[in-house]
């Protein structure tokens, strides 16, 4: 073999690398010599700013804080379904029900609902229950069973009551039965809360200082019983092709400590209704703030006292706890008053 031949693979070798070398070399130059582009942080929008000192600052838009005097987003979008949380959606998203739903498709709570969200959460997890319609009766005694929340049951939107004479209903008397009429056609001029409602909470309470505990409870139990009795007849009357008519939830309470009449007052802002035989007339005066209780005469003050504990509340709900409820980072109104103050 002559010394000057070439084996094929070597042969090979070189043919490819040939062709190669000047391919890559091109591409390096091409590198090398491309005019720069455009710094990433220069073509970047600029952050807007904003003064974090003020709480009336309106120059950050929707979902986005000022934080050292610029607007930044607290959100990262995932890009992808699957649970969430409030962190991970969209600006034009919320995370509700473990989805990110865009802000027009959300259940919202009715304002009401909303300024009463604290103690909706805080019947929801006594019952156990997402939706108030799944309570029952036992877990809603247990809320007013040691005093804790019954004052703020008061405060629930669109509440009003109904009283009784003392010691009745009894527990049989033809001459109430002819008397719930009356009290039906009541029901029926506030009809609309009660047809928006999805759940309606009855809460029957016996006057404190006035026979015993036990007979106080089944006296607090047959208003309570009477009361949801009524308001279901009138709602199936009303709209009787409604598909899910509003649950109807009564309980009751004997009660050791008799209703402060300052707190009726500035909890109770709808007009009282009464069974026949109850006078209403100054506890209706009362609860429109034309009484003082601490200058009402002692013996008109302890009719309007023990009227006022021989009540039954009804408190009809336009949500049951599964709706959206929006996070405000600042109430507008606490807002408004620290702004003043800077």
């Amino acid at each position: 073999m002559s010394p000057w031949r070439i084996p094929s693979q070597l042969r090979w070798t070189m043919t490819t690398t040939g062709f190669l070398l000047p391919l890559a070399l091109a591409f390096i130059l091409h590198i090398l010599l491309a005019p720069p582009g455009p710094n990433a942080q220069d073509s970047a929008e600029p952050v807007p700013t904003c003064d974090a000192t003020r709480f009336d600052d309106t120059s950050c838009g929707a979902g986005t804080l000022c934080i050292a005097d610029e607007c930044r987003s607290l959100r990262i979008d995932r890009g992808a379904s699957g649970p969430c949380n409030d962190y991970s959606c969209r600006d034009d998203q919320e995370c509700f029900g473990e989805r990110c739903i865009a802000s027009e498709d959300l259940p919202i709570a009715a304002p009401a609902c909303q300024e009463s969200e604290a103690l909706l959460r805080e019947i929801q997890q006594i019952c156990q229950q997402e939706a108030l319609t799944s309570c029952r009766r036992e877990h809603l005694e247990r809320l007013t069973g040691d005093g804790s929340y019954e004052e703020q049951m008061y405060e629930l939107p669109n509440t009003f009551t109904v009283h009784f004479p003392a010691g009745r209903p009894k527990d049989s008397n033809r001459r109430f039965e002819r008397d719930k009429s009356a009290l039906m056609e009541d029901f029926r001029g506030r009809l609309d809360p009660l047809k928006n409602a999805q759940v309606i909470l009855v809460f029957g309470r016996a006057s404190a200082h006035t026979g015993h505990d036990e007979g106080n409870r089944r006296l607090a139990d047959r208003r309570a019983e009477l009361v949801a009795e009524l308001l279901s007849t009138v709602l199936a009357e009303a709209d009787a092709n409604r598909e899910h008519p509003p649950r109807v939830i009564s309980w009751s309470l004997a009660a050791k400590s008799a209703l402060d009449l300052r707190v009726l007052q500035k909890a109770i802002h709808e007009p009282p209704l009464a069974w026949k035989g109850a006078a209403l007339a100054d506890l209706t005066k009362l609860f429109a703030g034309q009484l003082d209780p601490d200058e009402i005469p002692r013996e008109q003050r302890n009719d309007i006292r023990d009227l006022a504990n021989q009540i039954v509340f009804v408190a009809p709900l336009p949500c049951d706890g599964t709706e959206y409820f929006p996070r405000h980072s600042l109430p507008p109104t606490m807002a408004s008053n620290l702004s003043s103050q800077l």
